[in-house]
């Protein structure tokens, strides 16, 4: 697994969690604010997983917050 490909499956994840997210009728402020916390949480841990050299597979313990 590369950077490129597993940058590109987030991007389509969240793509599809922002097209679910409009079509709620409930898709409000804490929604919204949930929405973009989620997103800065799944970048952060992507740029940490490239700064440690992409390792595969992704292991637990490289997922515990340092």
């Amino acid at each position: 697994m590369t950077f490129e490909v597993l940058s590109h499956h987030l991007e389509a994840f969240l793509a599809l969690k922002r097209a679910r997210a409009r079509r709620s009728p409930y898709f409000e402020g804490d929604q919204r604010r949930r929405l973009r916390y989620d997103e800065a949480l799944l970048r952060s841990f992507l740029e940490r997983w490239r700064q440690h050299g992409c390792p595969w597979p992704i292991r637990a313990e490289f997922t515990m917050i340092e």
